[in-house]
């Protein structure tokens, strides 16, 4: 398991994003790398999961590039984040591989909170294909 993150709350502002007028740098960062560490000691798991801490586009493409993924859940809230993991992750999940969203939207797509939304739809709306919304926003390679 690959656990990848900041650690510092989200890294960039993000025009495509609705709430707080897409100002969004910094916020969620009321977490610590050391506090994640700790619950996976916790709950002894943390021989199972290799945790990496950065800027998703900065560090991932290095450590992870020889890696194949069968399940991967984003939540990269903003949208260049998101494409940018989209266009990382997929080639990389195999057939019969899951994709799960953390913040897509369903009920106002016209007016996402989360650039995740938008990114999302471009993403898989350039292949023909379309995310299933039900139960949870999620695509599964097929």
């Amino acid at each position: 398991i690959f656990a990848c993150d900041t650690f510092t709350g989200l890294p960039f502002d993000d025009e495509f994003s609705g709430y707080k007028d897409g100002k969004f740098k910094g916020w969620l960062s009321d977490t610590s790398y050391e506090y994640v560490i700790k619950k996976f000691q916790e709950f002894k798991v943390d021989d199972k999961i290799i945790t990496t801490k950065g800027i998703f586009e900065e560090i991932v493409p290095q450590k992870l590039a020889n890696e194949k993924f069968s399940f991967v859940l984003f939540d990269f809230d903003l949208y260049q984040s998101t494409l940018f993991a989209l266009d990382f992750v997929y080639p990389r999940v195999p057939k019969n591989g899951i994709m799960v969203f953390q913040n897509y939207e369903r009920i106002d797509k016209e007016n996402p909170v989360w650039g995740e939304t938008k990114a999302v739809d471009e993403f898989f709306g350039a292949m023909g294909m379309k995310i299933d919304e039900n139960p949870i926003p999620h695509f599964i390679k097929k």
